[in-house]
């Protein structure tokens, strides 16, 4: 197969059309979950930038990985789409970016990408804020806060203490599953599963999934030949001294060519916090594990600038359980 070149923003990009058009494994398979469908219809529409994917064998429904998340909670509000795509070949100097097609089209030489690709690869990420166009109802997100206080609208406000309390009976439920983590992702999985309500207690540190985490083929009690989500679910973390628990938010500034990345280290306690409250929710992106413990890297996405920061959460020594109940056939990876 022949590689091909081309010079972009004074950058010499090598690439492998062929090869990136011809490869498909279970990584980069379209989903079928409303945000990413939302995003392919954009890019759909997109005549012009839909070309300038093909021009490097990229089919736009073929992604590694799209991140959303919404700007508000109304069926008006926009909602930003990141989609990476894997290109066969080589960027010949630094990574860059620039605005074309109504999007910021980016060239990377790593992303925390899932993938399986071998060999010289980079990526190409379409990024924007988006509008809903999907010709069906907008499923937006619903914190723990935002239930209370919808059950609080409907009963009064008397009853606060009985819906707060009712409610933790829901995310506190006997679960029918659980399931140390002793594969590593093999059976279990919580990429891009969101939380929107933490607890510690007795040494343990809880995040409750309202939308569920990921079963793959690989558990005994799946009985399917696809990873698909569970109803709401859970992950525990058995911890030693919570003050050894780092969090860490990074934040990126831009002006004009200026760009900077600032760190901020929280107390567990803050982060805890600001979830319960309604202020923001967590959602986690991938893990790295060592003989110390545990790193996740996280997106913590806000209702109020910044929208959406990274996460990184380290967890010495810590030891993980998945609980969940059952499994949902229609909601696969």
């Amino acid at each position: 197969m022949a590689l091909q070149s081309t010079e972009i923003n004074q950058t010499r990009i090598i690439f492998d059309r062929e090869k990136t058009k011809e490869y498909r494994t279970e990584f980069n398979k379209p989903c079928d979950c409303q945000n990413c469908r939302n995003f392919y219809k954009h890019i759909e529409n997109n005549t012009e930038l839909t070309c300038f994917l093909r021009g490097f064998g990229i089919d736009y429904r073929c992604d590694e990985d799209v991140f959303s998340w919404d700007w508000g909670d109304d069926i008006n509000s926009l909602v930003h789409h990141e989609g990476y795509y894997g290109v066969f070949g080589s960027i010949e100097g630094e990574d860059f970016d620039f605005e074309m097609y109504g999007v910021k089209i980016s060239f990377q030489k790593v992303a925390s990408v899932p993938n399986d690709r071998t060999g010289e690869f980079f990526w190409i990420c379409i990024e924007g804020d988006f509008s809903y166009i999907l010709d069906e109802e907008r499923e937006l997100p619903s914190s723990f806060s935002q239930k209370i206080e919808k059950i609080k609208s409907i009963f009064g406000t008397k009853c606060d203490n009985w819906v707060r309390g009712e409610m933790e009976k829901l995310h506190n439920e006997s679960f029918k599953h659980t399931d140390p983590d002793e594969f590593h992702d093999k059976e279990l999985s919580l990429h891009d599963c969101v939380s929107d309500n933490v607890s510690l207690e007795n040494g343990i540190l809880r995040f409750n999934l309202p939308d569920g985490l990921w079963v793959t083929p690989c558990h005994k009690d799946s009985g399917l030949e696809k990873t698909v989500r569970t109803g709401p679910a859970a992950v525990e973390f058995t911890i030693g001294d919570p003050e050894d628990i780092s969090v860490r938010l990074f934040t990126r500034h831009r002006w004009l060519w200026f760009r900077k990345t600032s760190v901020e280290n929280i107390d567990l306690e803050h982060l805890i916090s600001a979830v319960n409250s309604g202020k923001c929710t967590i959602e986690f992106i991938y893990q790295y594990r060592s003989c110390v413990g545990q790193l996740w890297v996280c997106a913590v996405h806000s209702r109020k600038k910044r929208y959406y920061r990274e996460c990184q959460l380290f967890l010495p020594e810590a030891k993980s359980t998945f609980l969940w109940n059952d499994l949902m056939p229609d909601r696969e990876w």
